[in-house]
Parts: C-alpha cells; sequence; structure tokens
C-alpha cells in the first residue's frame, strides 16, 4: 500500500464463509512499513491489524467494506470493470 509517504505491505485474511448476516470478515495486519506518514498524517506500526467486514451483492459484480457487520458505516458500493472496459 502506498499512502502519502507510507509505503508498506500487509497480509490479508478474509473468511471461507460468510457468517449468518452475510458478511465475510477481513483481517489487515502490517508486515512492513517505512515509518513515514500515510495521507491522513499517521504513522502506522508494524503488527497492527484491521478488521472490516465485505459484504457482496448477489450479481458478484459490487461489494461493499463495513466496520462491522452493518449497513451503518461502509464504504462503497465498489464496482466491478469488465476487462474490455480496461
Amino acid at each position: 500500500v502506498t499512502s502519502g509517504a507510507e509505503v508498506s505491505e500487509s497480509v490479508y485474511e478474509i473468511s471461507a464463509a460468510p457468517s449468518a448476516r452475510g458478511y465475510y470478515k477481513l483481517l489487515d495486519r502490517i508486515t512492513r512499513d517505512n515509518g513515514k506518514a500515510d495521507c491522513t498524517g499517521e504513522i502506522m506500526k508494524v503488527g497492527r491489524e484491521a478488521t472490516t467486514f465485505i459484504r457482496f451483492h448477489p450479481s458478484g459484480d459490487m461489494l461493499i467494506f463495513c466496520e462491522s457487520e452493518s449497513l451503518g458505516k461502509c464504504i462503497g458500493p465498489l464496482s466491478r470493470i469488465p476487462d474490455e472496459e480496461m
């Protein structure tokens, strides 16, 4: 990830199946970081973990990233761009 002056690497783990509420749990753990500020001015530490929850649209062409297993605080929807449009 490159954000501002920061360059970091992470390991991502995602649940194999959705929860009963339809969300996949995504864990992002920072494994390397150059120690510089990201685009928000924050400096990330190696080992920091962030958990988000992903919900896919039934079509498989859209998804949202949420803070919890609720639609209260989410980013998206994000849409798939067909290969021929790239």
